[in-house]
């Protein structure tokens, strides 16, 4: 958010104490407005083999309802583990595409 950013003169000063780390968002954070899908531990290791998760691997009791192209974040025990985009996938299921894996 707007709000949240920091002036330059702030900036400079993390950086000249060292503390620049503290003034940065987590990934996670950073994606917060996306949609959160998260895994099994089946799905997780699927995708450390680059297998896009089935419905079935994730922990949720049934598939998002948002619009095919809607890019969601899938994560693992409150950790982003990839960006993925919902799109159209067999008799008329929506599929989970794989886009980043960052495991």
């Amino acid at each position: 958010k707007i709000e949240d950013a920091v002036t330059l003169a702030e900036l400079e000063t993390a950086v000249g104490e060292g503390t620049v780390s503290s003034l940065c968002l987590s990934p996670m954070a950073a994606l917060g407005h996306l949609p959160e899908i998260p895994l099994t531990s089946d799905g997780l290791e699927g995708l450390r083999f680059g297998r896009s998760p089935s419905w079935n691997a994730t922990l949720l009791e049934a598939p998002l309802t948002y619009p095919c192209g809607t890019t969601v974040r899938l994560t693992s025990e409150g950790g982003l583990v990839a960006i993925a985009t919902l799109s159209p996938g067999r008799d008329s299921d929506i599929a989970i595409v794989l886009k980043r894996v960052l495991v």
